[in-house]
Parts: structure tokens; C-alpha cells; sequence
């Protein structure tokens, strides 16, 4: 018994000497139609007005533009009645940690323009939104970019569909006059840079790891972009976690036997037995949960370990 923990212990400062590298990065762009100059936007955009005047908006999409235009706004609007134009389409957020996300909106021409942006859930609710002045720089035909890191947002989402949206957004009073309102922009991209290597954020003990977060390897819910080879790592995995999980049942059943034993030698060994499984189970979690896992996926490419 004490040669098999020795042997963990072992294993277990070699494995703690291994840095894991970083599979190769992605860079995906998540946002279809972002130039809109496809034939059919329509195919790829929903569009929705709402709020004071909302049914005056005129929103025109195509020949890589996304226009909002509204006349003689004259409205009591506030930030809890705001009058919008909005477009929006569905995203799939990879199920790999996200190493950078980034807004980027190309505005060519804005008057008296407030936008929003942000993704809402399957309910509607708003996860996450920015509600900002268009840049003076695009004010009468003017050309300016807006980019926007959402990196720790995204990241909370991994594996999971959301629906962005973008669009004018008046939330102050213009009932004091008329206000004519416009803006243009070109381009309204969405990119963003993942690691392959390293599924739902993380490894087994974050949240949406390979063990059993979710949209991990393991119980996760959405291994739907799981390769072949993460396929074969991930089964590996559960081997070695079996195999694992038998060890330490042999380790804390002799303890459970000595505890519940009349035979005074025993019972003094018990403390030592008890202290030598605790370790033993670290040791194992470790190796197995970890490192095993780091090892098998160098072994089948999902990843490289340097050994220094």
C-alpha cells in the first residue's frame, strides 16, 4: 500500500512539472451578412421597432449598408421607454475558451444618434448591453470605427446560442422640438479568438470545462463541436478516471476495515492508514482529473506537453 502512494506521489511531482501549451487559436467571426452584401439580407437579419414613434422608423438594409432613419421625432422617450430601431440575428458562442472577443462597427454617417448593442437570451431578457452616442467623427457623412471587447461576457456563454442585436436607440426627451435622426454603417462584425485545445473555458475544475462543466467532455451539454480527436481524448479520460476511481475505493476500504475492526493493532494503524488514503485520493484526483488528461490529449494531438 505504501509502495502504490509512494509511486503516486512520484507521478504526481513529475505531472506538477509539465506546463500545458495552448492548442491552436481560432479566429472565427460569428456575425453573418456583417457587411451586408448578401443577396438576400433578410436572410440573415430580423428586424424590430418599438417604443415612442417606433413604427416610423425606417430601418433598409443591402448594397453594404445598414441604414436607421427617422423624421420629426418629437417624443417624451427615457431610458425605461426608449423608442428603437433594431436588427439581430442568432450566434452560436464557440464551446472552447475565448481568448479575445471584439465589437467592431464602421459607421459612415449618423445625425443626433444613440446606438445599442448587446445580446439578449431565448426570453428576451438583456444578458448584456452598451447604449452609447454614435462617434462625432461619423456626424454628416463622416466616416468613424467603434470596437468593443466583450471577452469576459462572451465567455460566461460558451457552447450557447444568444441573439445579438444592434440598432438606434433614443432614450432621452425630444419633445421639445423635432429632431431628424439617421445613421449608416458598413460593417458590423462579431470576431472572435478561441483555443481549440481547451473546451467550454476551461479544464474539469472550471465552469464549462472538459470534466463536468458545461458543454464540456465529459457530462457537459455541449460537446456538439467536440472533434475527433477531443472524441478520443475525452475516452481516454473516462478510462483513466475509472481506473482512478478503483484505486481509491481499494485505499479507503482497508481504512473502513481496520475502523470497524476489534483487533488493537489495527486500530493503531488506522491513524496512519486514514492520513496515507487522504493523500493517496489527492494524488490520484490530481493525476487522473488532470494530468492524465493533458497527457492523452498530447498523445492523440489535441494538445502539446513540454517537458522541461
Amino acid at each position: 500500500m505504501r509502495k502504490m502512494v509512494l509511486v503516486m506521489v512520484i507521478l504526481g511531482l513529475i505531472v506538477s512539472q509539465v506546463p500545458y501549451v495552448s492548442g491552436e487559436l481560432v479566429n472565427s467571426q460569428l456575425i453573418q451578412d456583417s457587411d451586408f452584401k448578401a443577396s438576400d439580407n433578410y436572410e440573415y437579419w430580423d428586424t424590430e421597432k418599438g417604443g415612442p414613434y417606433g413604427d416610423s422608423w425606417v430601418i433598409r438594409l443591402g448594397d453594404g449598408y445598414a441604414y436607421f432613419y427617422h423624421s420629426n421625432f418629437n417624443a417624451q422617450c427615457s431610458d425605461t421607454d426608449p423608442s428603437y430601431a433594431l436588427i439581430s440575428q442568432q450566434i452560436q458562442v464557440p464551446n472552447y475558451e475565448i481568448e479575445n472577443a471584439t465589437i467592431t462597427i464602421h459607421f459612415i454617417d449618423q445625425i443626433n444618434m444613440r446606438y445599442v448593442v448587446g445580446f439578449v437570451n431565448s426570453t428576451g431578457v438583456w444578458l448584456w448591453k452598451e447604449v452609447s452616442w454614435a462617434p462625432v467623427a461619423a456626424t454628416n457623412g463622416g466616416s468613424a470605427y467603434v470596437n468593443i471587447n466583450i471577452t469576459s461576457f462572451l465567455s460566461n456563454y460558451t457552447g450557447q446560442k444568444l441573439t445579438f442585436k444592434f440598432g438606434a436607440y433614443i432614450d432621452y426627451d425630444t419633445s421639445n422640438g423635432d429632431y431628424s435622426f439617421r445613421m449608416n454603417i458598413t460593417s458590423l462584425s462579431l470576431e472572435v479568438i478561441y483555443d481549440s485545445s481547451v473546451s467550454g473555458g476551461g479544464y474539469w475544475w472550471h465552469g464549462g470545462g472538459t470534466w463536468f462543466g458545461g458543454g464540456g467532455l465529459w457530462f457537459g451539454k455541449g460537446g456538439g463541436n467536440q472533434t475527433y480527436v477531443e472524441f478520443v481524448a475525452a475516452n481516454i479520460q473516462r478510462v483513466m478516471a475509472i481506473v482512478g476511481t478503483g484505486l481509491i475505493a481499494i485505499l479507503w476500504v482497508k481504512v473502513g476495515t481496520d475502523y470497524f475492526s476489534r483487533d488493537p493493532d489495527k486500530r493503531m494503524r488506522l491513524r496512519d492508514d486514514t492520513l496515507l488514503a487522504i493523500v493517496g485520493t489527492l494524488i490520484i484526483a490530481l493525476a487522473v482529473l488532470g494530468a492524465i488528461w493533458m497527457i492523452a490529449g498530447w498523445v492523440v494531438g489535441a494538445s502539446e506537453v513540454i517537458v522541461i
